[in-house]
Order: structure tokens, then sequence, then C-alpha cells
């Protein structure tokens, strides 16, 4: 009853005490922030929480990625170099740098590696993406098959979201461990653009319970994990190391602050100031 109550207080987000100085997250280029699977930005429960407010106060020039919820990466990057293309002509910049949760860190690679995009990418971030697969995905392609009612519902959930022609069952089969394997021999990281990636795990599947079979699942095969992606496969580029916290740990969605601004004593948007600060630092 507790974990239950302690989840539902946690969807009405709360402001953290803290505040990002002015101007130092003012990044030599716009940021643009990608939500994963299953997310439409605009939507009541916003992708990113407070975090893209946050971070224009502190002086960043920040941008949403706008992708389809369950679409392909393939697609999805199609739909990200029209926008950053639109960026760049509207702001005059010559780059961007590029912060993606879960699935948006596989469309941007691919987009970067595939679409010519590497000239026009300062630097992409990854939190939580899937790079090496999931096990949860492993489990769900071979218990759905494609015609599976259950894709069906998806994409019609999707196309209510917004999404023009969702293809879930691509989407997820996607994230499977065999899929990844192809995909990181396929879609190289491109020279002059900085790589680095972030992480979270739960201690308990009590902390999140929407996340209670996919986090055991994914423990039982690769062990620590946020509910949907392990330690080990939220790793590409610079690896900068798994947020936690204090109690019961940091789920793969809670990391995007669009449950409440803090998580087991970590204020979210300011940890993602922290992250925009050292870009700008580096020079991005």
């Amino acid at each position: 009853m507790f974990s239950v109550l302690k989840y539902f207080k946690e969807w009405f987000p709360v402001h953290g005490p803290n505040v990002a100085p002015p101007d130092s997250c003012n990044t030599q280029y716009p940021i643009i922030l990608l939500h994963g699977i299953g997310f439409r930005d605009y939507m009541i429960i916003s992708s990113w929480g407070h975090i893209p407010e946050f971070l224009r106060k502190g002086g960043a020039n920040v941008y949403l990625g706008e992708l389809g919820a369950w679409n392909s990466s393939i697609e999805n990057a199609g739909v990200l170099k029209q926008r950053i293309e639109g960026i760049l002509t509207s702001t005059g910049a010559k780059k961007v740098n590029l912060i993606a949760h879960s699935k948006g860190g596989l469309d941007s690679r691919y987009m970067i590696s595939k679409l010519g995009m590497g000239e026009k990418v300062a630097s992409l971030t990854t939190i939580s993406t899937p790079h090496w697969g999931s096990a949860f995905a492993d489990v769900a392609t071979r218990l759905l098959p494609d015609d599976d009612w259950a894709y069906k519902a998806i994409d019609t959930l999707g196309k209510f979201m917004g999404d023009k022609d969702p293809e879930s069952n691509i989407a997820i089969k996607e994230l499977t461990r065999e899929s990844m394997k192809k995909f990181n021999a396929d879609v190289k990281d491109v020279e002059g653009v900085y790589y680095q990636s972030y992480g979270s795990r739960m201690l308990s599947p009590a902390n999140d319970p929407i996340f209670l079979i996919s986090y055991e699942i994914i423990k039982k095969y690769e062990g620590e994990n946020d509910g949907m992606v392990s330690v080990d496969s939220c790793q590409w580029g610079n690896f900068r190391g798994i947020l936690e916290g204090k109690g019961s740990g940091i789920s793969h969605l809670q990391i995007t602050g669009a449950v409440s601004d803090v998580v087991s004593g970590i204020n979210i948007p300011m940890w993602y100031a922290g992250i925009v600060q050292d870009l700008k630092a580096q020079g991005y």
C-alpha cells in the first residue's frame, strides 16, 4: 500500500529547492531534448517534466525533438534531421547538442551516422539508452507475434498520441539484444561528435511498480537495471556513471523528471543542469 501511495504522489511533480545560476547553462550550441519510446512532446504529463524550463532559466537555448512515440529508429531519425535543420536555420547556429533518453539515443545515433548529420551535431548525451538491447524486449517479442492484438492496441494509442504511422512491433524488436548487435555493427560513431552516456538503477522494484515485471526479467538475464535498461547496456562512448541517489534508487522513467523533480534525494532538473554546464565547459 505504501508503494502505491508513494507512486501516486510522485505523479504530481514538485519543484526542487535549487536554481541553476543565470547563464550557467548557455552552451555554444542549442540543446535538443529527445524522449524515448511511448512518449510524445506536449503530452499532459511532460516527458521531461520541468527540465526544459529549468535549463532555460539557466540560459540554455532548449528545444524538444518532436519524435514519434512508437516509430522505428529509421523513421524518427528522418524526423530529427528535419527538426535539427529547422532549428539551425532559425537560430543561425552551426551545430546542436542532443540529450536523448532511452530509444531517443538510438534514433540519434542512426541519424548522425546514416543521414550525414555528423557535421551538424556537436555532442550526443544518452540517458538510459539500451545501446546493447534489453532482455525485456527479448521476452516481449518472443511472446507477441507480429500480428498480436497488443501491437494493434499500442499503434491505436500511438495515433491518438499524434503518431502518423506507428510501428510498435518494429520499434520494440529494434530493442532486442540481437537487433542491437546488428545495429552497433552497422551504425558507427562519427568522428568529431562527442558521445557520452549516463544511466540509473533501481535498488528495489517497489520504487516504481510499473517496472516490477521488467525489472525482475532484466535482473535475471543482465543484472542491475533501471526497470527497462541494464547498467551494462546504457554505456556508450564516454560513460559518465550511474545515478542512484538514496533509498530505493531511480527508475527508467524517474530519471527524465516526468514523475517528480526530486527522486531518492536527487534534484533531477539540477542534475541535467550539471550535464549542460559540463557541455558548456567543454566548448559545446
